[in-house]
């Protein structure tokens, strides 16, 4: 008990100092200036949409007429403008993935406390961003392994635009919870990615970044509508954040039609770090039969993993070491799996502790 005390109060502590130049726990390496592949990273280059509602599954395989191979999708967060995600589960994932498509997991946790959108202010950080950081990254990776996302997957957490220049406390308190977030996905061996707009938060982050501070993420996607389809940008040194680190979210709120589907969507050049999906060695019910995994193995992940794709035996593994609920992935299951954090596993009990220490959200 008294060890669990002296990590909470380490958490709890370690938010205050932002300034700190500490290297994040289990970082998957230098954030800046490496090459995300030598660490297990699986990079996608070339466009992607992303939109609020997970697309069908029918409307994923109309839109491979498209010029788009990568998908956002936004798998957890309190955040959410789409919270029910009625076709994201296990199933869709391992389907896409076979369809050819690049998944960008997208985390929408809580917004800063000087949040520009009025739509965001009833999620804000509070009490200790730092334990508050720490455990919804816990979540997002609970969550991404839940649908199957290996380790060296990229999670990105999306902060949408706040007014970090005029208010220097919120400032403190969103990096402090930035950086908690990263800390702990990082630390569990996934890439943190971060999204937010040019001149808001990826500033923030760059400054902060020149400033020598640690626990940055390992990828950024801005966001500058209007503009030409570039990876680099005015706020970001060419240093920072390359090579394949950057994806550049262009265009919002548009729609296009491909394959004879409609969507909303906002687009994306890519150059950077995507999800790796798992497959399940003994199968699963595709088409009405049971198909042999290594049957559906395509030449592009077994690229990925070097010739040798990997294989995890039954149900992914919970960052606590425990199993997931089977039904939390069952197709037609995903509002359990969507609301798992209220379930009384090791992981939750140890979040609890954590903000029982710091001070609830």
């Amino acid at each position: 008990m008294m060890a669990a005390l002296l990590a909470a109060l380490a958490a709890l502590f370690g938010g205050l100092f932002t300034g700190s130049t500490a290297s994040a726990k289990g970082s998957p390496g230098d954030a800046q200036n490496s090459d995300p592949r030598s660490e297990g990273a699986a990079v996608f280059n070339g466009l992607a949409f992303d939109t609020c509602q997970t697309p069908s599954l029918g409307s994923m395989n109309a839109w491979r007429k498209s010029h788009y191979r990568a998908v956002g999708v936004y798998f957890g967060g309190r955040g959410r403008a789409c919270k029910k995600q009625a076709n994201l589960g296990r199933r869709w994932i391992l389907e896409v993935d076979r369809m050819g498509w690049r998944v960008l997991p997208v985390y929408v946790g809580s917004q800063s406390p000087c949040v520009a959108s009025s739509n965001k202010r009833h999620v804000p950080i509070k009490g200790n961003p730092w334990a508050q950081g720490a455990w919804e990254g816990r979540d997002a990776v609970r969550r991404a392994a839940a649908l199957g996302m290996e380790k060296r997957s990229a999670l990105y957490l999306d902060m949408e635009p706040y007014h970090y220049r005029s208010r220097a406390n919120c400032a403190q308190r969103t990096l402090a919870f930035i950086r908690a977030w990263t800390h702990e996905v990082q630390g569990e061996g996934y890439l943190a990615g971060f999204y937010s707009s040019a001149t808001t938060g990826v500033q923030h982050l760059e400054k902060a970044r020149r400033s020598g501070v640690g626990d940055l993420p390992d990828a950024v996607w801005f966001a500058r509508w209007r503009r030409p389809q570039q990876l680099n940008d005015a706020v970001l040194s060419r240093a920072a954040w390359a090579p394949h680190r950057r994806i550049h979210q262009y265009a919002g709120d548009v729609s296009e039609s491909h394959g004879g589907v409609k969507m909303k969507i906002d687009r994306n050049r890519v150059d950077a770090p995507v999800a790796i999906i798992s497959e399940p060695r003994d199968g699963y019910q595709a088409g009405g039969r049971n198909v042999p995994a290594k049957d559906r193995m395509s030449q592009r992940g077994e690229k990925m993993h070097g010739g040798k794709p990997k294989m995890h035996g039954g149900m992914p593994k919970a960052y606590d070491g425990k199993s997931f609920d089977k039904k939390a992935y069952d197709d037609g299951a995903t509002d359990r799996a969507e609301n798992f954090d209220q379930n009384s596993t090791a992981a939750e009990r140890w979040a609890r502790r954590d903000l029982a220490v710091a001070g609830s959200f």
